[in-house]
């Protein structure tokens, strides 16, 4: 079994943790839809859609696959694609930022993880580490 033998870094980690705090915010949000309107089945697939990519993002991650950010920055680049080909005046919501309130947490996580590419391997979900061994070496 192929290993890695570098330790996690302390900016991977704290991109794992703020999708670790994303996810009760995210489930607070679904439990009060289902209070408030009746979802439809496309509503559960999206859904269901978005939890498997947020685990396979922490767990490819957190294994350093090269997968995990070239997935975000595919998600980033289909969501605003998508908000421009159904409303091409989406950005007026957000007055201050424009289309920046958006695309701001992806460069933060992209700042977070990519100077560690050439740490990260090509596997789909990654490698587990493993410490070198310590060379035996006899004393004489």
């Amino acid at each position: 079994m192929e290993t890695r033998s570098e330790r996690l870094p302390p900016s991977i980690k704290v991109a794992l943790v703020c999708y670790a705090l994303g996810i009760p915010i995210r489930v607070s949000g679904v439990i009060t839809f289902l209070r408030l309107e009746a979802p439809t089945p496309l509503w559960y697939v999206l859904n269901g859609v978005e939890l498997v990519l947020v685990a396979y993002q922490m767990f490819a991650l957190s294994r350093l696959s090269r997968w995990a950010p070239i997935l975000q920055g595919l998600a980033m680049a289909g969501f605003i694609g998508n908000r421009y080909a159904h409303d091409p005046n989406w950005t007026q919501r957000y007055p201050l930022l424009g289309v920046f309130a958006v695309i701001t947490p992806t460069l933060v996580y992209m700042a977070l993880v990519l100077p560690h590419w050439r740490k990260m391997n090509w596997a789909p979900f990654g490698l587990p580490y493993r410490a070198r061994a310590e060379a035996d070496i006899d004393v004489f």
